[in-house]
């Protein structure tokens, strides 16, 4: 049980940093055009 809920933190911690790398690709897509 404790082990489903350290992976359930690393998933969110993971969908942050994605989220994190998408704006930043956004904005040099951006800054580019």
């Amino acid at each position: 049980m404790h082990r489903l809920v350290r992976g359930f933190r690393f998933m969110k911690y993971i969908q942050g940093l994605r989220l994190i790398l998408d704006i930043l690709l956004l904005k040099m897509s951006l800054r580019y055009y």
